[in-house]
């Protein structure tokens, strides 16, 4: 699913990372809390995250997409910050969302808004 290849496989065939480290709690610079494919329902998806963040503070998303996916969804986001659909926290919060000299910016996504691609 990294490279962008999918497949099917059945629950039995499929068994959950022994010593599994996450970051925060020993994982090194790859690991990640959740991975997020094609078919993660959103509900299971919020309930995780939240959980996640509740316990650490942060939460690292690992997102499985084809190159040409990636691509799409880095241009999508040039183009919402050209069309100045993103922006910059409030000062007094942005360092404890974002981390200390952090250059990012944010917006609150509405899939079912016409500017969201």
């Amino acid at each position: 699913c990294i490279n962008g290849v999918t497949g099917k496989f059945s629950s039995k065939n499929v068994d959950a990372p022994k010593d599994l480290k996450k970051p925060g709690t020993g994982g090194d610079d790859n690991s990640f809390d959740i991975l997020i494919g094609p078919a993660t329902a959103s509900d299971a998806l919020g309930e995780e995250m939240a959980d996640c963040l509740f316990e650490k503070g942060f939460c690292v998303l690992k997102i499985c997409q084809s190159l040409a996916d990636l691509e799409q969804s880095a241009e999508a986001m040039r183009s919402m910050g050209d069309s100045g659909l993103l922006g910059r926290l409030p000062q007094e919060v942005e360092e404890g969302y974002l981390g200390t000299g952090c250059r990012g910016k944010v917006t609150w996504m509405d899939p079912d808004s016409p500017d969201i691609q």
